[in-house]
């Protein structure tokens, strides 16, 4: 058992390289702003792995043409010593470049900007991977200009030239803040945002609070809370990005409103909710340290003169494993009731072949929403599935066969993930004639609600055999509209 823990490990290790450009698989962030060498080790001690720091483009460049690198330089190397992965945030226009205004305001260039990111990525780019194009744009004390002028002078360019400087780097967005009125609502932000940039975006970011509690967050994320206000998770949906991954870049609670122990009592919450929430990828609290000006909320989880809070020593041993989860992570999906696992154990060395294909889907199907919303799918059909395999030699044999080139591919994106960059994967003419006997199996002794999701997928055979396994396993480019027919239903009821 140790030994197949170990190697789970490993898998979920090279296929984290895959996704994350080898960064820090961990969950767990804090936001830093600028952060002191102190407050670093702070952060390194609570087992903390990923730290979101503002590149500031009016203090790096305050003058055009010349950049003062020291304090980014201190960030970046003393992150990296201290084994931390870095969300770099590069935000804020300098007065040189918009005329004598306040560095909410847009560059009056677009090219001042594009040279910023080109100069700041190309000098980290072997130490971070991860850029946020501006924060919390439609929110006006951040940024001042239109919707179209984020869009088309600030992420989009800004996404190409990082791009352009370092291919392996992804881009995080938008950093939108959760506004619920006026011009700037959070919805119409995003939806239009990923309308025009979403082929830009890699991972899908979000900031939202609530003063409540964790209950009220995640409401607002998986609940429509009017009809005019979506969950997120709908809008994500609805704008076909459910397939990338999805990072809460900022929330968070402040002790001189709610106290130590109610932001301790709310840290704990989250994390333990987060658990069953798979779909959130990855969590960056807000924020390490009070900011010292009075009049600023303290949400840090450390005062301003390093003592931590109760809400650090909290984060630091739910990292460390000491709040064990009070039920198992997967519950509804045991691998006895999976027909993967039950084919496979006819099959000599099944082991082998069980880890790539469990590996595939608890480290890379459930790092998204709608890879989630596959999983459910699944196993809500499996003891009906696994009833047909075991009642028929040959559909349990049929079925082995149609999973051998998926089994293969699985074992390629783990022993050689670099081979995906350059090369596809494609199912050969023989395994799509297996798969669409094994259907007309399944339409035969399938249910009524099963039959009718058979009948689909036969359906989108055509277009699906257009596309490599790449595609169709790696960015989960299939869906089903009965999936979003019932939710469509329930939103109604």
């Amino acid at each position: 058992m140790k030994k197949r823990g170990i190697v789970l490990i490993s898998i979920f290790l090279i296929l984290s390289q895959i996704i994350f450009s080898q960064q820090n698989p961990s969950p767990y962030g804090i936001n830093g702003h600028v952060p002191k060498n102190r407050t670093l080790s702070l952060i390194k001690n609570a087992g903390i792995k990923w730290v979101r720091v503002d590149f500031n483009w009016y203090e790096i460049e305050s003058s055009k043409g010349n950049f003062n690198w020291k304090e980014m330089d201190r960030v970046v190397n003393n992150s990296i010593d201290k084994g931390l992965s870095i969300l770099g945030v590069l935000a804020y226009t300098p007065s040189w470049a918009n005329n004598g205004k306040s560095k909410n305001y847009p560059p009056l260039k677009k090219q001042y900007w594009t040279n910023f990111v080109k100069k700041v990525v190309r000098r980290y780019k072997s130490k971070v991977k991860y850029w946020s194009m501006w924060n919390e744009p439609n929110l006006e004390k951040f940024w001042s200009g239109t919707l179209d002028e984020y869009v088309f002078n600030i992420l989009i360019p800004g996404a190409q030239t990082a791009k352009s400087i370092d291919s392996n780097c992804k881009i995080v967005g938008p950093d939108l803040s959760h506004l619920t009125t006026g011009d700037n609502m959070w919805n119409i932000w995003l939806r239009a945002i990923l309308r025009e940039a979403k082929d830009y975006i890699d991972v899908i970011s979000h900031h939202i609070y609530d003063i409540r509690g964790p209950t009220y967050i995640f409401d607002k994320l998986e609940n429509d809370q009017g009809p005019l206000l979506p969950s997120v998770l709908r809008v994500l949906k609805e704008e076909g990005v459910d397939n990338k991954p999805f990072w809460i870049t900022e929330t968070g609670w402040p002790t001189d409103e709610v106290g130590e122990e109610v932001q301790s009592k709310y840290y704990l919450e989250f994390l333990q909710g987060m658990r069953n929430r798979s779909y959130i990828n990855k969590i960056f609290f807000y924020e390490i340290i009070d900011d010292p000006r009075p009049e600023i909320p303290k949400y840090g989880i450390i005062y301003n003169n390093f003592t931590p809070k109760k809400a650090y020593y909290t984060y630091k041993d739910f990292i460390a494993g000491k709040y064990p989860p009070e039920e198992p992570e997967n519950k509804g999906e045991s691998d006895t009731n999976c027909p993967i696992i039950t084919t496979l154990n006819k099959d000599k060395n099944s082991s082998r072949k069980i880890i790539y294909l469990k590996s595939l889907r608890d480290n890379l199907l459930k790092s998204t929403i709608r890879g989630n919303e596959i999983i459910k799918l699944y196993y809500r059909y499996s003891p009906e599935v696994n009833s047909i395999l075991l009642n028929s030699p040959y559909a349990r044999e049929l079925a082995l066969e149609c999973l051998k080139p998926f089994v293969k591919f699985s074992e390629e994106l783990f022993k050689n993930p670099l081979e995906l960059e350059n090369k596809k994967f494609y199912l050969k003419q023989r395994d799509w004639e297996k798969i669409e006997e094994f259907i007309e199996i399944l339409r035969a002794f399938a249910s009524p609600e099963l039959f009718r999701i058979v009948n689909e997928i036969e359906e989108r055979l055509p277009q699906y055999k257009e596309k490599s396994l790449n595609e169709l396993i790696l960015k989960l480019e299939f869906e089903f509209s009965f999936l979003r027919k019932e939710k469509e239903n329930k939103n109604e009821k």
